[in-house]
C-alpha cells in the first residue's frame, strides 16, 4: 500500500498524524484519542504542551488573565443598541394629531393586520411617509411593514408610491391615493 493512499484511507488506524483511532463499522464507528495524546484515566492530557498549535505555547490558568473588567461595560441602559429609536419614535408621534397618537400607542405587536392596515391608511393621509418612519411609529420591522401593511394596501388602490418610476429609491414614500380617503 502506498504512501499517500495509506494517508486517504480513514479506516487506516496505523498512521499516527492523526490524534484519533477510528474503531468500529458503518453507523456503529466512533473515534478514541491516539496513544501520542497521552491522555490520563478523566480525559484530560497529562502533557499541556502536546495540546498546544505551537510549540512551547501553554494555556493559561491564571485567573487574572482573564478579563473581568466590569466598567469597560456600559451601565447605562441608553448606551445600548435598541430595535426601535424611541426618540425619534417620539418626534414623530409628537406631529400626530392626539387621536391618531392615542390609537399608535394602543397597537401591540399582535394587532390584527386590518387594523394596523387601516392606521397605516389614516398615517398616510397626513402627509407621505416612508417605511423607516412607519416602522419606527408602529414597532415593526421595515420589512413586516412593507411585506404585511404596505404592498396589500398598494395592491387593493389604497396607497401609491410618491416615485413609482423607482420603487428602491431610499427615499421612497407612500401616499393616500385621493379615491381611498373616505
Amino acid at each position: 500500500m502506498s504512501k499517500s493512499h495509506e494517508l486517504s484511507n480513514p479506516r487506516n488506524t496505523n498512521v499516527s498524524c492523526c490524534p484519533w483511532k477510528l474503531k468500529g463499522r458503518g453507523s456503529a464507528t466512533y473515534y478514541v484519542p491516539a496513544k501520542w495524546l497521552a491522555l490520563d484515566e478523566t480525559g484530560l492530557s497529562r502533557k499541556p504542551d502536546a495540546l498546544s498549535s505551537k510549540s512551547g505555547e501553554v494555556l493559561s490558568s491564571n485567573p487574572e488573565v482573564l478579563s473581568s473588567n466590569l466598567p469597560l461595560l456600559s451601565e447605562e441602559p441608553e448606551a445600548l443598541s435598541t430595535k426601535y429609536d424611541e426618540t425619534q419614535r417620539n418626534q414623530l408621534l409628537d406631529d400626530l394629531p392626539g387621536s391618531l397618537a392615542a390609537r399608535l400607542g394602543a397597537i401591540g405587536l399582535r394587532h390584527p393586520p386590518h387594523e394596523t392596515r387601516e392606521l397605516v391608511v389614516a398615517l398616510c393621509a397626513l402627509r407621505d411617509w416612508r417605511v423607516e418612519e412607519l416602522s419606527l411609529v408602529l414597532r415593526r420591522n421595515p420589512e413586516v411593514v412593507r411585506q404585511n401593511y404596505l404592498r396589500p394596501l398598494m395592491r387593493d388602490g389604497r396607497l401609491a408610491m410618491t416615485n413609482p418610476d423607482e420603487p428602491n429609491d431610499p427615499q421612497q414614500a407612500y401616499r393616500v391615493v385621493e379615491e381611498a380617503i373616505r
